[in-house]
């Protein structure tokens, strides 16, 4: 039997070679068909993977993009927030009683009250021969009571516009006299709070006129000028003295600070004027009621356009920035030449 496998194996062994060579061409094609099947397939995961890793960070760089887009829109938004209550500053509503600026004020009108030089130089910047007078020159109010402050911020830093409300004590009249006053609040060099010139600058000079004519201040001034005129209606004796005095407009309510000054001369003319008060309204209307435009201080020029009734003219007044018309009272101007 063996003899007839190996004769049949000789007889058709080209035939089992080439089956097998068949087969093994058939196993290498199998192989490189797989080969190339699967490296496409890996080039195409490969890709895919690729495409999905941009894609990936197209979409983290979109949204990096964004987030800084809203960024800097927050940052727009803050920045315009910022410059808006920065703009908003004279117009936001009045504080009542900050503890460090009543503090201050009770100090500076007590020692106006007493005449103390010593302290009125240590409130006072800058302290001169003219501030000096101003304050000493004041003989009709004796003290001030009820003291109360309404502040708001001031054209720089840690500075303060303040309305100041006391009740005024003449000598020999038992009503107190309602007032208000203005003062310029800054801060010194060593951190203090002190009384500085409201005309320190053009610019805060038009801060405060602009600040005088908020609603809230206007409310605050006709609610004083109510009280005033009910302690004079109350008391014949404070009547006839307010009505007496020629150097005051503190029973108007007005911005006075520490009285007016004494006023002469013809006022009858038109033309420029100065004023002579330390400090006198100027009002829409010929009228202590109406409402106040700005705030003349000794020395500030206008031009007198015509009399009013009662013992008001109408004025002109350049601030450097802007144009006030309005009315004070003529005893208050003297002619500039």
């Amino acid at each position: 039997m063996l003899d007839d496998f190996r004769e049949w194996l000789s007889d058709n062994l080209r035939y089992i070679l080439l089956g097998l060579a068949i087969i093994l061409i058939l196993i290498i094609a199998f192989c490189v068909v797989r080969l190339v099947t699967g490296t496409s397939g890996s080039g195409s995961s490969n890709k895919e993977a690729t495409e999905s890793v941009k894609t990936s960070e197209t979409a983290e760089t979109e949204n990096i993009q964004q987030a800084a887009t809203e960024g800097e829109d927050n940052t727009v938004r803050t920045e315009a927030s910022a410059q808006a209550e920065t703009a908003a500053q004279g117009t936001s509503s009045l504080t009542k009683d900050d503890s460090a600026i009543l503090t201050l004020v009770k100090k500076y009108y007590e020692a106006a009250a007493a005449k103390d030089i010593a302290a009125l130089e240590t409130i006072c910047d800058p302290w001169n021969e003219e501030v000096k007078e101003s304050i000493l020159q004041n003989n009709v109010i004796q003290s001030y009571n009820n003291i109360s402050t309404y502040s708001k911020k001031g054209p720089v830093d840690n500075s303060f516009v303040v309305y100041t409300y006391y009740e005024g004590k003449i000598a020999n009249i038992d009503t107190e006299v309602p007032s208000l006053t203005m003062l310029y609040l800054t801060t010194n060099e060593e951190g203090n709070l002190v009384v500085s010139d409201r005309k320190a600058s053009q610019e805060v000079a038009d801060y405060i006129a602009s600040v005088s004519s908020d609603a809230d201040v206007q409310a605050l001034i006709a609610d004083v000028n109510k009280k005033c005129e009910e302690a004079k209606a109350s008391d014949p004796a404070l009547k006839e003295f307010m009505d007496s005095l020629d150097s005051s407009n503190a029973g108007e309510g007005s911005t006075a600070e520490n009285g007016e000054d004494d006023a002469s001369g013809d006022n009858s003319e038109t033309g420029e004027m100065i004023c002579a008060a330390a400090s006198l309204n100027i009002r829409q209307a010929p009228d202590t009621s109406s409402a106040i435009m700005g705030v003349l201080t000794q020395g500030d020029t206008v031009t007198k356009i015509q009399d009013a009734q009662d013992g008001w003219c109408q004025i002109s007044y350049n601030t450097g920035s802007y144009t006030i018309e309005g009315y004070v009272k003529s005893e208050y101007l003297q002619p500039a030449n």
